[in-house]
């Protein structure tokens, strides 16, 4: 009889959460639910909420990947490279010079995981790879008959701000466990010092009216324009006839 009664005591602990379902055990509350056919019992949480938020979590996941947020895939760092160019390609749409400048940067983590016998996506080593990218000679114009030198700082600086996106994709895509944070994440980017910026050449008032009074008639009004509104090159091929309020003095950027 007792024995009864513990048993409908435990029955109305139980809550279901789509495919997830919760039960106190042990002082604790645990998870139960199917993933590619296998049973999975795992601890959520000591607190009841926080248990059902989790399984809340769980069973989007699952719904949404098949999967729980708790689960990894194995995926090397070429595959989650194309992966990560292909969503920006073919889901962001981005531009093709970002595409063109993610693909430059991330290629240096190609090649650094190329140059391991192993590098695994959840145990990126990103000390070493800051090292490496310190030991890259590079051509600045791209041409293999340049003299070769090191990375510029900016240049570093970037290669490592899109590395961190990239592993955040992977986040994402959950093929970083979920307890492990980005592993780009510790570096403090915004910290690094740049020491080796290009210098920055800027006109003063007579230099920039004896630059737009030598410019032609057809290069005054772009260069003009350049000039004060702050507009960037690809910005400015890419204006159309309806982008120009004449009337109100306005340019909207519209791409």
């Amino acid at each position: 009889m007792a024995r009864m009664r513990k048993r409908r005591k435990t029955d109305s602990q139980r809550v279901r959460i789509g495919k997830v379902s919760v039960y106190f055990h042990h002082g604790g509350w645990y998870g139960y639910y199917r993933e590619s056919g296998r049973p999975i019992r795992t601890r959520l949480s000591d607190l009841k909420i926080e248990a059902l938020t989790v399984a809340a979590e769980i069973d989007r996941s699952l719904a949404q990947f098949g999967r729980s947020p708790h689960t990894t895939q194995s995926i090397s760092i070429e595959d989650l490279r194309r992966e990560f160019l292909d969503d920006h390609e073919q889901i962001r749409h981005s531009s093709l010079k970002t595409l063109s400048r993610y693909r430059a940067a991330t290629q240096y983590v190609a090649n650094f995981a190329a140059s391991r016998r192993s590098v695994k996506v959840s145990e990126f080593p990103a000390e070493d790879f800051v090292r490496y990218l310190r030991q890259v000679q590079v051509s600045p114009n791209g041409h293999p008959n340049t003299s070769k030198r090191p990375l510029r700082d900016r240049g570093l600086q970037y290669i490592l701000e899109v590395t961190r996106s990239l592993f955040e994709y992977a986040r994402r895509r959950q093929y970083l466990p979920a307890h492990l944070p980005n592993p780009l994440s510790r570096l403090r980017l915004d910290q690094y010092r740049v020491e080796d910026r290009k210098p920055v050449y800027c006109f003063d008032a007579e230099s920039e009216l004896s630059f737009l009074q030598a410019a032609g008639r057809a290069e005054f009004p772009i260069f003009c324009m350049l000039a004060k509104t702050g507009l960037r090159p690809g910005e400015a091929i890419h204006l159309l006839i309806e982008d120009l309020d004449l009337s109100q003095g306005w340019v909207s950027i519209r791409n």
